[in-house]
């Protein structure tokens, strides 16, 4: 789909993000501000290109970066909506230029051979999931169900990565990266605050899109300083 100019990954899970009527009681706002005023370019938490996807996931990939350098094997990233299963094989694209990335719910290529990252794997049936790996040399696959028996049937030899249990430190990354990035000129920037860190955990748990959720509409309604409500 098109955003702001740019053509941006739809998700098939939806995101969890507060209600405009909690933006409004929550920050004690009516109406959306220019980006410029709090110093970006755009909105980070939004929707990116797969490029920005790529250049912005967070984590240490390198090491099942180089697992898939080894044919015949097959990484399982594997959890629930929102948990970074995707950001997993973006992290994975960046440090392997020759993999292919194909979202197959979204009408993406079958494999040609080679590495194959294979986004919303569980989307198909066994024999339709089979028919888009089958000349992969090694796979890595994003699944909300455990694939183990299928992946190793295809002859794979299969690691498995589950998703979750998100720590403060972490999504403090995730948010430090964004607001970096979308930065439009020196100055200071919106800032998240331990206590509003800690609070979208809460609220949110591991669930990593939903906080993107609440903070995007944080942004739209001028990053104002949080205040917890009762």
């Amino acid at each position: 789909m098109r955003e702001g100019g740019r053509d941006v990954e739809q998700r098939s899970c939806p995101g969890i993000g507060t209600s405009r009527a909690a933006v409004e009681s929550r920050y004690c706002v009516g109406m959306a501000v220019p980006l410029a005023s709090v110093n970006l370019r755009c909105n980070p938490f939004g929707e990116l290109t797969l490029a920005e996807r790529r250049s912005l996931a967070v984590g240490d990939f390198a090491d099942l970066a180089a697992e898939l350098l080894v044919p015949g094997t097959a990484i399982q990233v594997r959890g629930d909506c929102g948990r970074g299963k995707s950001s997993h094989l973006h992290g994975l694209a960046a440090h392997l230029p020759q993999a292919r990335y194909s979202r197959v719910d979204h009408g993406g290529p079958v494999c040609a051979g080679g590495i194959y990252l294979m986004d919303e794997a569980d989307h198909f049936g066994p024999l339709r999931r089979w028919w888009y790996l089958r000349l992969a040399e090694s796979v890595a696959v994003a699944t909300h169900a455990d694939m183990t028996p299928f992946l190793r049937r295809c002859g794979y030899r299969v690691v498995d990565v589950p998703v979750g249990q998100v720590s403060a430190a972490h999504l403090r990354q995730i948010v430090g990266s964004r607001l970096e990035w979308a930065r439009l000129s020196s100055g200071v920037l919106p800032e998240v605050s331990d206590e509003h860190l800690q609070h979208l955990l809460a609220e949110f748990g591991d669930d990593i899109r939903a906080v993107e959720g609440a903070l995007y509409d944080w942004i739209v309604a001028g990053a104002p300083l949080f205040v917890e409500t009762g």
